[in-house]
């Protein structure tokens, strides 16, 4: 597939501008510990914890620079993790080994959960009512569900083999990566399957349709809560990233030096963008919104809209990869049938050209182009005028020789089958 476009492993003619970058908080006087979107009914918050333990709210004004809402100081020790609840006016947050749940846009405390002291991480699957809630303290997960009014019950507590260095929950199933690679622990019955081996790296990211992407050395992989894989290739980094955020159909990952943007769709080896954002060192997304974030620094990734990819993806002449992301837009999307039409018709008329007589006839034949929209591809089959008045979306050749040989061949076949199918 790739050879037919003729991308390798070092093209960078597989780039192409999936995001557009603007920074809209500069030199921050908190160093940046971790960031988390919230959206409510004024629009897109961002909250940042710090490492001076604080909690900051900002708003994008005028989609430029963010203005400071709220920030409240409740730690001396730094915010090492934080999660918003979409829809609802709550947050949790990681500082000190504790555990707290928070109002939103105030940051006020509205409970902490005393029996986690000690935590060193928590996951929770912010999706379902009620929500399920995993904090790590030590080698043991203390299981909580969390109902529509915040109200907090614990379940159980789980026994681990060793401390998890990283964890992610979707229903009532935990993922959790520990010093000799990852596991799924079902909460209900604490049954353990493991999934694989990989000492160094350890993440996970949850998905949409319950799914994970887990840190393998400098590759993601992609699994389902029942353990299988999803994907039949994962994607690969130049490097091992150091924060990971999913955009459908994108991977966002940031490196030592650079954010790099890539697809497990993508026909190519190479990555689609590569953003120099000066010290990046986390990313994060929720809804439509993207932003990576440094020390001292925040930028809002603006999506290029998909179509337009696509658009962009024929003029390259990418036409598999245009297919597969048309085949990923939901069965509802608006224009999912339309513009898999139009590619499928550009990718016929790109293989006919290139000699690829068989193939092309095959796509427009699944397409159910006209006869007499092929047949015009042939010179001295139809009256000149007929052929005349018939327009193609791009230049056609002139056939002769063994090529025309060869594309008669393939029309025999084409028109018997056409037939066959009437």
């Amino acid at each position: 597939m790739s050879s037919l476009l003729g991308l390798s492993k070092e093209d960078k003619s597989a780039e192409r501008t999936v995001f557009k970058s603007l920074e809209i908080l500069v030199d921050s006087p908190l160093k940046i510990e971790c960031v988390e979107l919230w959206t409510d009914k004024q629009g897109m918050k961002i909250i940042a914890g710090t490492d001076k333990g604080i909690i900051a709210v900002y708003a994008l004004k005028d989609d430029s620079k963010v203005v400071l809402l709220n920030s409240i100081n409740f730690s001396k020790k730094p915010i090492n993790q934080i999660t918003a609840f979409p829809d609802k006016p709550y947050l949790l947050s990681l500082s000190a080994e504790t555990v707290m749940i928070h109002t939103l846009p105030s940051c006020d405390v509205f409970t902490q959960i005393a029996k986690a002291k000690g935590a060193s991480l928590y996951a929770v699957d912010v999706t379902r009512n009620p929500c399920s809630l995993c904090i790590a303290v030590k080698k043991k997960v203390i299981y909580y569900t969390l109902t529509d009014g915040f109200d907090l019950a614990e379940v159980k507590e789980i026994n681990l083999p060793d401390i998890p260095k990283t964890m992610t929950v979707s229903g009532t199933t935990l993922c959790v990566g520990i010093r000799k690679g990852y596991c799924l622990i079902n909460l209900v019955t604490g049954v353990t399957t493991d999934l694989f081996e990989s000492k160094a790296n350890l993440w996970a990211t949850s998905l949409p349709g319950d799914q994970v992407m887990l840190g393998k050395d400098t590759m993601g992989v992609f699994y389902n809560f029942e353990g299988k894989l999803t994907q039949k290739f994962g994607v690969n980094w130049t490097e091992a990233p150091t924060s990971v955020a999913y955009w459908h159909p994108y991977t966002i990952a940031v490196l030592s030096r650079i954010v790099e943007v890539r697809t497990h769709l993508s026909v190519s080896p190479s990555a689609i963008q590569r953003l120099n954002l000066s010290k990046a060192r986390l990313v994060a997304s929720s809804g439509d919104n993207v932003i990576v974030a440094s020390p001292t620094s925040i930028w809002l990734l603006m999506p290029v809209p998909l179509i337009e990819q696509i658009d962009e993806m024929l003029r390259k002449k990418e036409f598999e990869q245009a297919l597969l992301f048309c085949e990923s837009f939901p069965d509802n999307h608006d224009m999912k049938i339309k513009k898999l039409q139009e590619v499928r018709c550009y990718y016929a008329y790109y293989l006919f050209n290139q000699g690829h007589y068989a193939r092309a006839l095959k796509v427009f034949e699944e397409i159910k182009t006209n006869p007499i929209q092929v047949i015009a591809l042939y010179p001295n089959v139809l009256p000149q005028d007929r052929r005349d008045k018939t327009a193609h979306p791009v230049d056609i050749p002139k056939l002769s020789g063994a090529s025309l040989e060869n594309a008669l061949e393939a029309l025999i076949e084409y028109l018997f089958s056409a037939r066959t199918l009437r």
